[in-house]
């Protein structure tokens, strides 16, 4: 069993690297020259698009993030963004974190267009959300205690440590449903399990078996979400944000 179960990871872990290699040839929007890494947490700025093309959205925030965006074989989203953020009593814009930025243009490209930003080490990539290779092999693997730092809309990577009286195998087949069909919870050895998912159904994961875990680093939500914003697709017959919100819920 231990031998399978180390096959099975040591192939997931070929096929992404292969994946990977395949997009060296790939289109590439690149950061601006000499930048440095950004906190995603703590830099704000000012969000406020009006009917913008989609590669102009997605370029200017591969510039305030600082990381390039890589395109892949896969045409740009077709149609204009639209997002009207909302003003304080003064008047000002209110201004968003990278993280609240990031979730509300990934949001509406899952839902109206079927793609995925996913946030590796170092860049960006377009991704077809109903494609098994974004299961698989392409979302990175993070640290547990990084998850406050990650957005609601992104799907990671996470390996928990076990206490040694929990059947790993038992565990995993019980978070399978937790993790849900984007997800899975794979045992490594016997003291420990790789877990892929979204950011809130990994979060629930944790929680639900905090008494089975090793240690358990501090992974609460970032801060309460934005205030009621307009986002809508020009493409797209209405709004529909929120209802991936709902589906990562779930």
């Amino acid at each position: 069993m231990n031998l399978h179960r180390s096959l099975q990871v040591l192939c997931l872990t070929t096929f992404g690297a292969v994946c990977c290699a395949g997009t060296a040839g790939a289109q590439t929007l690149p950061k601006k020259s000499g930048s440095k890494a950004v906190d995603w947490t703590t830099k704000r700025i000012v969000f406020d698009m009006r009917a913008k093309p989609w590669a102009s959205v997605l370029e200017w925030f591969a510039d305030e993030a600082h990381m390039p965006l890589v395109v892949g074989r896969f045409r740009l989203p077709e149609g204009s963004f639209t997002f009207v953020g909302p003003k304080d009593v003064n008047g000002k814009p209110r201004k968003y974190s990278l993280v609240e930025v990031f979730d509300i243009i990934n949001e509406l490209l899952m839902v109206d267009h079927k793609f995925a930003l996913l946030r590796r080490d170092g860049t960006f990539m377009l991704f077809p959300a109903d494609d098994p290779g974004l299961n698989y092999l392409l979302p990175p693997r993070i640290e547990l205690g990084h998850l406050p730092q990650r957005g609601n809309t992104e799907i990671v990577e996470v390996v928990v440590g076990l206490r040694k009286d929990v059947d790993a195998d038992e565990l995993a087949r019980e978070l399978k449903r937790i993790v849900g069909s984007f997800g899975r919870a794979t045992p490594w050895g016997d003291d420990k399990l790789i877990l892929l998912g979204s950011v809130p159904s990994l979060r629930h994961a944790i929680d639900t078996i905090s008494d089975k875990l090793l240690t358990l680093p501090q992974v609460s939500p970032p801060a309460s979400p934005p205030p009621p914003a307009t986002a809508c697709c020009g493409s797209a017959p209405r709004c529909r944000g929120g209802l991936l919100a709902r589906l990562l819920r779930r």
